[in-house]
């Protein structure tokens, strides 16, 4: 149901299209000496003057059903229940490492990846979409110690990783409902 401050925000915009409309026509009569106002314009604000009200029943409508098929809880779109960290160890360098499992990621929530900050000095972990790409320097995306990238993705078993120093470490937070 709207709040007390989108209904006054629905009355105020109906009452400044009718104040426009006035304007409109005192302006024109006083400069031409009669009104000549664009009949089109005219009905639209006409038209919307006299639908607000029923704007603001079909927005109470909508958000009434929202709230009650769960579409809207607390913000769109609802809060993952539970988080997971984890660390992706790469033994290997130029081998391809995936994180195992694969955890689904709700809509509109993301992975985020980042290179673990203790890296060495000229350490790189490479991103890819898949095994040969993350070892592909030419498809690969680098993060440097401590940098990180944020993907929004179904799973995250789309990633693939692998580094050019042995026992790099890449890190991943993401929400989820589990």
């Amino acid at each position: 149901m709207p709040s007390q401050e989108e209904k006054t925000a629905i009355v105020i915009s109906s009452a400044a299209a009718i104040a426009a409309a006035v304007a409109l026509l005192k302006s024109k009569a006083a400069s031409a000496g009669a009104p000549t106002t664009d009949e089109a314009l005219m009905e639209l604000l006409v038209a919307i003057a006299q639908n607000s009200s029923s704007e603001l029943s079909l927005t109470e409508q909508i958000l009434d059903r929202m709230g009650q098929s769960g579409g809207m809880q607390n913000g769109y779109p609802p809060n993952a229940n539970t988080f997971l960290t984890g660390t992706l160890v790469c033994t290997v360098a130029n081998q391809p490492y995936n994180i195992i499992p694969a955890y689904q990621i709700p809509d509109d929530f993301s992975l985020n990846l980042k290179s673990h900050p203790n890296n060495g000095a000229g350490t790189l972990i490479y991103l890819g979409d898949s095994a040969g790409n993350c070892t592909n320097l030419t498809s690969a995306w680098p993060l440097m110690p401590n940098e990180s990238v944020v993907y929004k993705i179904k799973t995250t078993d789309l990633i693939w990783a692998s580094t050019n120093v042995a026992g790099a470490v890449l890190c991943y937070t993401l929400e989820y409902n589990g």
